[in-house]
């Protein structure tokens, strides 16, 4: 018998057209462009969110530049949003179980390509990438959108904020 999941996202609502459309798009590689503190970084964490609860039991990667930068920022705000939405079931060392039992893991691109390699995710969010220092590992990781020994991913996703 499988248990009930009751993750609440009635109180997320759109703020302006760019970002409704966002979420309507059905492309599989979405972008979010605008200014600093225009508000691309809650929409691309609800998308996401949204995404993963498609894709319950696979993984799904949230990335930004360095590790200060992707806990200072994005993994903070990612963790109050779920926890908001009563979506997590456990959170510890940059893993993030949902109630659906997919993995939201965190990583920095600061990694490289070479620790990426075992991944088998579903889709993947990148906060603001230094698309200079990092292209080589951003393309790398569309190689990583693959189903999983333990989940088929309903569709494949990738989402990137940005900055004018």
């Amino acid at each position: 018998m499988s248990k009930s999941i009751d993750v609440d996202f009635s109180y997320y609502n759109p703020i302006n057209r760019q970002q409704r459309e966002f979420h309507e798009s059905p492309a599989r590689h979405k972008l979010l462009i605008g200014g600093y503190g225009s508000g691309k970084t809650y929409p691309a964490i609800h998308e996401s969110l949204f995404h993963c609860f498609q894709n319950s039991r696979h993984e799904f990667l949230v990335a930004r530049n360095t590790w200060d930068s992707l806990e200072q920022n994005i993994e903070k705000e990612f963790y109050r949003v779920a926890r908001d939405a009563n979506a997590i079931k456990s959170f510890k060392e940059h893993n993030m179980v949902l109630q659906n039992d997919t993995v939201v893991q965190f990583r920095p691109l600061t990694l490289g390509r070479e620790q990426f390699k075992g991944l088998n995710i579903c889709g993947y969010f990148i906060d603001d990438p230094d698309i200079n220092k990092y292209a080589h590992t951003i393309s790398f990781l569309d190689s990583r959108l693959r189903n999983s020994p333990r989940a088929s991913a309903s569709r494949f996703q990738t989402i990137i904020t940005a900055n004018y």
